[in-house]
């Protein structure tokens, strides 16, 4: 029956939509045809703006998949009708991007062009832990990943491996993970003794150096997920906050990265050069990012900032601190700051007490709302105004309802008095003429 159900799907995929056969329409018989395959499915909703907008994106998605990985599926849901099939997986918001595999699931969280889905896909469908062929494997990963980690080791049978894989597995989608033989790292690269954990990014590499410990091997390399000084967007908002490290956020205009001689770009060179040349004092505490959308911020901390602006964001409390004055900033103003923050001497904002909490709430709803009219104003009208107008009818006839006046209610009840006294007196009547009967003898 299962397999029945994914040839169907195979031979009969919609492309109407996508104008390409290589995405596949599912419905109510994926919940047979799951159990056999990998599957990339984007739960979608016809009336979802965001989905509308990733269509040719997914369609370029499923082309790619057909010519490099055709063992994987790419297909699509529609969970305004298989409500029940969102309920399976706990689908809650469109467009939501799945790999299913058996009973092996993952959401994917991170950015939304074609390269990104491809990877999300291809790691959590692949191996977590990969090979590492040869010294020329290891260039192309690193002109391809910003981040990578490898372990270093003759065979497999060490404590680090099994602690390694373990973190690989549970990390799976957040970086790529490799197992090396020595001499497929280079020489200027190589540790002296084996095994050894190695992470390739910024340009270099550095070495695991902690207690041989499952959980120290795990949070070392969350610590290591992001380079140095990546750009702060909704993509890797989740990488950053898994290393349970401040952020250090500069807000500068996006020309800043173009132009050399913006006074942005230069604010922004200091904070690089904090994090690439003082790793050792910044690296264990401390996240250096970069941002650029203004609105972005915004949601994040819920008040408004100037540009440029320089601040700590702590992903645990959402409390957030401001530099003054971050136009002159320096490496020397920086370390000040850092250790006014740390001493609590620099006033604290945010926070994520009852009552923020409840703003925020607040604040999601009233922004949902405006990005949803954003993308289909006429819907959005008809789904509030509706109700709206419903519920305005409603108390209108509540309010604007007159009520029987006390003389009517008067008459009404000596009416009725009247006709009970009227049936109390007929009642005698009706038995007397019936007594006029005469007896059968």
């Amino acid at each position: 029956m299962a397999a029945s159900c994914v040839r169907f799907l195979v031979l009969f995929a919609s492309y109407a939509w996508f104008c390409s056969a290589s995405v596949i329409e599912l419905d109510q018989r994926f919940t047979e045809a799951r159990k056999e395959g990998k599957w990339l499915v984007e739960f979608y909703a016809p009336w979802c703006g965001h989905c509308q907008s990733i269509q040719p994106i997914w369609a370029d998605v499923g082309n790619r998949m057909v010519q490099t990985n055709p063992q994987i599926r790419v297909s699509r849901l529609d969970g305004t009708k298989y409500g029940s099939i969102m309920d399976l997986y706990g689908v809650r918001g469109f467009p939501t991007i799945m790999y299913i595999e058996g009973d092996r699931t993952y959401t994917h969280k991170g950015g939304r062009t074609s390269k990104d889905i491809m990877n999300f896909a291809l790691r959590a469908g692949g191996p977590a832990v990969k090979q590492l062929s040869d010294q020329a494997h290891l260039r192309t990963i690193q002109r391809e990943s910003p981040v990578s980690f490898i372990l270093v080791a003759e065979d497999d049978t060490s404590d680090l491996y099994k602690h390694y894989t373990a973190a690989a597995e549970e990390m799976i989608l957040d970086s790529d993970f490799y197992l090396a033989k020595p001499e497929a790292i280079p020489e200027k690269s190589k540790p002296a003794d084996q095994p050894a954990l190695l992470v390739f990014k910024d340009g270099t590499n550095h070495r695991f150096e902690g207690e041989m410990h499952q959980d120290n091997v795990s949070t070392w390399i969350l610590q290591e997920l992001v380079p140095a000084f990546p750009h702060f967007t909704s993509d890797n908002i989740f990488q950053l906050f898994k290393g349970g490290k401040a952020l250090v956020i500069i807000l500068t205009y996006p020309s800043a990265s173009n132009a050399k001689q913006h006074p942005h770009y230069k604010m922004r060179e200091v904070l690089k050069e904090a994090a690439l040349k003082h790793r050792d004092k910044y690296h264990r505490s401390y996240q250096f990012v970069y941002m650029e959308d203004k609105n972005f911020m915004q949601e994040l901390i819920l008040t408004s900032l100037s540009i440029p602006s320089i601040l700590v964001f702590e992903p645990s409390t959402h409390l957030y601190y401001l530099m003054e004055d971050p136009e002159t900033v320096t490496q020397e103003s920086i370390e000040t700051f850092l250790m006014s923050v740390e001493g609590g001497l620099t006033q604290a904002y945010g926070g994520n007490s009852f009552f923020r909490r409840i703003y925020r709430v607040f604040y999601e709803i009233f922004t949902s709302i405006v990005a949803m009219w954003t993308a289909q104003p006429i819907v959005t009208t008809l789904l509030l105004g509706l109700p709206s107008l419903l519920m305005t009818f409603l108390c209108y006839s509540l309010c604007t309802a007159e009520p029987a006046e006390e003389g009517e209610l008067d008459s009404e009840d000596e009416g009725e008095e009247g006709l009970e006294q009227e049936d109390l007196y007929d009642g005698p009547e009706d038995q007397g003429s019936a007594g006029d009967h005469p007896k059968a003898d």
